[in-house]
């Protein structure tokens, strides 16, 4: 396995999504993985109207908050579709993608 290097925004990022991941664990844990595509779909359209109601607001804390809520349904989606795209990926992208797993 190749490693890469993660950038300091990056991880950054990754910890504030982690946080709000983790902030709805004892209620619904990881619920998500049983959800339908069109699940995500549709709370990605909810999210990003969250997104941009916090942006004309100007809020920092609210973007960083929201940005991250729509990440994470961002990742939920791409995990439920990874089987899916995963022999294509392995195609066209740098080794280390592959090595993505359930």
């Amino acid at each position: 396995m190749t490693t890469i290097r993660v950038r300091q925004e990056v991880a950054q990022f990754a910890e504030l999504m982690e946080l709000k991941l983790s902030m709805h664990d004892e209620e619904r844990g990881e619920k998500w993985k049983e959800e339908p595509q069109e699940f995500f779909t549709a709370r990605l359209e909810e999210e990003y109207a969250e997104l941009l109601e916090a942006v004309i607001s100007g809020k920092m804390k609210n973007i960083q908050y929201e940005a991250a809520d729509m990440a994470n349904f961002l990742m939920m989606l791409s995990w439920k579709v990874q089987d899916d795209w995963a022999e294509e990926m392995a195609k066209i992208a740098p080794p280390w993608v592959g090595g993505c797993s359930r």
